[in-house]
């Protein structure tokens, strides 16, 4: 294993520069977003209190409908910054799964590319085995 693990830190080092730039990117942006959808969550938990608390009131003067309304709205102003905090979340995957294949890919080609004899097979086999290993921890863990 000592003899392959230079080359496996040669695909590591980049790929962690890579994934801290895009992590960076992402939890500015997560930060924010995670801050409007608290910010849009608590007019409807006080809306809901208060309809609770007079609905005998509500349905006295007829403003259900009202309400309904108010309701929907505010469901509305909650998913919007809440559909962009789970599309952050997806665009963070994407990027993590691409970086990972790129990386795989350009393993491949390297070992493909070696004359016959260079590398003993078995090698090529722990070298395949901790790409994908590395590169699994680094989609679950980012």
């Amino acid at each position: 294993m000592t003899e392959v693990t230079w080359q496996v830190l040669l695909l590591v080092i980049p790929m962690a520069v890579a994934c801290l730039w895009m992590q960076k990117y992402y939890m500015a942006s997560s930060r924010e977003l995670v801050r409007i959808v608290s910010i849009q969550k608590s007019p409807i938990i006080n809306l809901f209190g208060e309809s609770i608390a007079g609905a005998s009131t509500i349905r006295g003067f007829g403003q259900e409908k009202r309400f309904m309304k108010r309701n929907l709205y505010l469901l509305d102003c909650f998913a919007r910054p809440f559909f962009c905090s789970l599309a952050a979340i997806e665009w963070l995957c994407l990027r993590m799964e691409l970086l990972s294949t790129f990386v795989f890919a350009f393993c491949m080609v390297l070992l493909v590319s070696f004359p016959h004899g260079t590398i003993d097979p078995s090698k090529y086999l722990v070298l395949i085995t901790c790409c994908i290993y590395v590169l699994s921890h680094v989609i679950r863990y980012a």
